[in-house]
């Protein structure tokens, strides 16, 4: 899907919503507040913290992998695309 049409898409869904009835439009030191609580909670980024970001990212690799062992369709697509890329990687390059 193109940058536009998905631009286009969320438009759309955020002018559904009144603004008097979204999130903390109203109020931007509860936004704030919220936003600090939520940081604290998920432990802020990983840019500090190199053990955690390796053992989130390990964790949604094997989320994702449990996924797709469940999707034969998807499983395919995984492989087609893997030989894809063999295949590429494998051609000389011409000078």
């Amino acid at each position: 899907m193109s940058p536009e049409r998905r631009t286009e898409i969320a438009k759309k869904g955020g002018a559904a919503v009144p603004k008097e009835k979204r999130s903390f439009a109203a109020n931007r030191e509860q936004a704030a507040a919220a936003g600090r609580v939520g940081g604290k909670i998920s432990g802020g980024n990983f840019k500090h913290n190199q053990e955690r970001a390796i053992e989130c990212g390990t964790r949604g690799g094997i989320a994702t992998g449990e996924i797709n062992r469940n999707n034969p369709e998807r499983m395919r697509e995984l492989r087609a695309a893997r030989e894809a890329k063999k295949a590429v990687q494998q051609e000389p390059v011409e000078a």
